[in-house]
């Protein structure tokens, strides 16, 4: 019986893992997307910062709202996570003490 027990929590771990995995993807390639949406749009706006001021300030205000996105999705995902976590906890809690 332990060893049954055993072998779904691996085939969940693997599972979860895996699904996390997909997600960092398609998160990454979501965010590659909307920058490169971004920049083509704003490329004449680009030119000009580019030719008035130095190079590496134009790129590192570029690449900053970038890293500002991530950073604030990726908070609110940690929130939002911990949030179902939680919700999810309690519901199991609940359930086993119904059941005894």
């Amino acid at each position: 019986m332990a060893s049954a027990q055993q072998e779904g929590v691996k085939t969940l771990t693997t599972l979860l893992a895996s699904i996390a995995a997909v997600s960092l993807i398609v998160g990454g390639i979501g965010i590659m997307n909307i920058m490169l949406v971004s920049v083509t749009e704003r490329t004449r706006e680009i030119g000009i910062r580019m030719a008035v001021a130095h190079g590496r300030a134009t790129c590192c205000r570029i690449l900053g709202r970038g890293a500002g996105a991530v950073d604030c999705g990726g908070i609110i995902g940690i929130l939002l996570g911990l949030l179902a976590a939680n919700r999810f906890g309690r519901q199991l809690r609940l359930a086993h003490f119904d059941s005894s």
